[in-house]
């Protein structure tokens, strides 16, 4: 199985992302998301043509069919899909029990082909392998904070979370020969996360979040913070800033601003 290894990520285990390419999705857009340019400002030091950097990292980060390694960049892709994670808490060396569960499931076909339409796959492995004995420590330090975190003891653990990081399955342990039924919770937990993540995300969407597109066809789901001569500060639900030009907007996004403009011109 390949991973996304992402070692810069090893201490970002309680860090979240955002939530966006749902570019089949239809936003509801609710009334006041512009604020009052009265009460807006732009930093003039900023440069609205730089990069923003936690923008293009969320919209250059397609979703992923294989296994990642950092939780942050999971979940990040998960609420940007819409797709609920799957972690694997695994021991590649010292559980055969693992290596059991990965034969009879997670490497088999059927499992491969539902998983790349339904979930973000997440392996936590206890058997770090690192030559560099500060990133093993800190790799290390990762896993157990996760284990804690989801109260996971012992491998193998499954657990299916929500894109909003709400717990819909645990499963610990894996008898061989029970695979279909194994299979079957996994996707009984995925329907209930779905049914979450729809009622979260319909509760975020009355609060002023979006879903924004830029001239590309990327997406991102967000909240307008400020706006003032084209320029955008955009907050995910994490409260993580990104910024952008309207330029850079997708030509439904520039004209939901032009009408916001509209309304509040002609009160």
């Amino acid at each position: 199985m390949r991973s996304k290894k992402e070692s810069h990520d090893v201490n970002e285990a309680n860090s979240g992302g955002f939530l966006g390419d749902l570019n089949k999705v239809t936003p509801r857009v609710t009334a006041d998301q512009l604020p009052d340019e009265d009460s807006i400002y732009y930093l003039s030091d900023e440069d609205p043509d730089a990069a923003p950097e936690a923008l293009v990292e969320t919209w250059e980060n397609p979703v992923s069919n294989d296994w990642y390694e950092s939780h942050s960049e999971a979940m990040k892709v998960a609420r940007r899909s819409g797709s609920p994670v799957l972690i694997w808490f695994t021991n590649s060396k010292h559980s055969p029990t693992c290596k059991l569960l990965d034969r009879e499931v997670f490497s088999t076909k059927v499992f491969k082909d539902w998983a790349e339409d339904k979930v973000v796959r997440l392996q936590v492995d206890s058997n770090v392998v690192e030559g560099d004995t500060a990133v093993r420590l800190r790799k290390k330090e990762y896993v157990k904070k996760l284990k804690e975190r989801y109260n996971v003891l012992g491998a193998p653990v499954v657990v299916v979370l929500s894109p909003r990081d709400s717990v819909f399955g645990n499963y610990a342990g894996y008898k061989g020969g029970n695979a279909e039924f194994y299979f079957g919770r996994l996707r009984q937990a995925y329907r209930v996360a779905m049914q979450d993540y729809g009622k979260w995300k319909e509760s975020m969407e009355k609060r002023g979040y979006r879903i924004w597109h830029d001239n590309r066809g990327r997406s991102v789901f967000a909240k307008l913070k400020r706006y003032h001569n084209g320029q955008l500060l955009l907050v995910d639900p994490d409260g993580n800033l990104s910024r952008t030009h309207e330029r850079k907007l997708s030509v439904e996004d520039r004209q939901y601003i032009a009408d916001e403009k509209a309304k509040r011109s002609s009160r």
